[in-house]
């Protein structure tokens, strides 16, 4: 989250943005951003979970028979 906050402060503030040589974003660039930080955020909690999910169902499936 703290290096989109400090993009956009870069990008939007017109002496840093010419500094850096960059122009300020619109609309689909900052959707960009921004859903490229969720995702950054998302997905490994969603594999994590999927994983975790799959662990339980495979430690169900597995039976241990005993011998004799």
């Amino acid at each position: 989250m703290g290096s989109l906050v400090v993009l956009g402060v870069v990008v939007s503030v017109p002496g840093l943005s010419h500094f850096f040589g960059s122009r300020p974003l619109g609309p689909a660039a900052w959707t960009i951003a921004l859903a490229s930080a969720a995702g950054s955020v998302l997905v490994p909690l969603v594999v994590q979970v999927a994983a975790g999910t799959l662990r339980k169902v495979h430690l169900q499936d597995t039976r241990v028979q005993s011998v004799g």
